[in-house]
């Protein structure tokens, strides 16, 4: 799978964190319909890619890269897995208004990755990204290190990352709030007393998976968290000690008996198995 190879994990510190995310769900109204999620079929019609005649398999191999990429700049920048979570998002949203055949997905990787350092404030230098980013890009080339150092080349690689930093916040109308399922996974697993030590490893494996996809774009993130728990237990043969726990997080009733959330979840997640 294709996040699983970096899984994330609970770290000590967001398990001490867990009062804080208590507090910060409590803020914010979870039912609200303040925010703006849109449907899969209306993610592939309006798709900028698709009008500019890449098909939907393509566009997902695409977006199946610059995952892959996003991954692999942020470990060799040792970020924190939130910055990777939080640059990919902003991709699949850039994406959602603009066209592949018109942007570098790399670069306007790179560019999301060096943004999303800033708002989760784990800072790299625009040069630390775009060297590494660069060398990842032509890692064929033994010489591609020696090559950015040449201040013609530095200084045109930079210039264009922060070309594409512009289009991104124009883009995304400087929207830069994003919240993931991951902290929401961990509140339900204290609040719930759950005794099943494999549950919230297996449901972050999950949630790793799904940066791959565009449910972020869909659904909430305590839909998301809540969908993974529920796919997790049930490859746990897990039994929630808890009736109806998801109410929690605004998910209702009728959600769960059309099962249209855990259906669309799970048909990404069934597609990412079998890659």
């Amino acid at each position: 799978m294709p996040g699983s190879s970096q899984l994330l994990g609970p770290t000590t510190h967001e398990r001490n964190d867990l009062k804080i995310v208590s507090e910060h769900v409590n803020r914010y109204n979870l039912c609200s319909k303040g925010d703006y999620y849109i449907a899969r079929a209306e993610i592939e019609g309006r798709s900028p890619s698709q009008k500019d005649g890449i098909d939907s398999s393509k566009e997902y191999e695409l977006r199946k890269s610059y995952c892959t990429f996003l991954k692999d700049l942020g470990g060799k920048l040792r970020m924190p897995h939130i910055v990777i979570a939080t640059s990919t998002v902003f991709s699949h949203r850039f994406f959602l208004h603009q066209s592949h055949c018109k942007n570098d997905r790399f670069t306007i990787a790179t560019a999301c990755m060096f943004l999303a350092g800033k708002v989760e404030e784990a800072r790299r230098t625009l040069e630390d990204v775009v060297l590494v980013s660069y060398c990842l890009q032509n890692k064929d080339n033994p010489m591609a290190s020696q090559e950015f150092k040449e201040t013609e080349v530095c200084e045109r690689q930079k210039e264009l990352v922060l070309l594409a930093e512009h289009m991104v916040l124009v883009t995304l109308d400087f929207e830069l709030k994003v919240r993931h399922p991951h902290s929401f996974v961990l509140l339900a697993a204290s609040e719930l007393k759950i005794s099943c030590q494999g549950l919230v490893p297996v449901s972050y494996i999950i949630l790793n998976d799904v940066l791959y996809t565009t449910l972020c774009l869909q659904f909430r993130p305590q839909h998301i968290a809540v969908s993974a728990l529920l796919l997790a237990a049930k490859l746990l043969k897990f039994k929630f000690p808890v009736k109806n726990w998801w109410k929690r997080f605004c998910v209702t009733r009728h959600q769960l008996d059309g099962r249209w959330l855990e259906l669309n979840f799970r048909s990404h997640f069934f597609i990412l198995l079998c890659m």
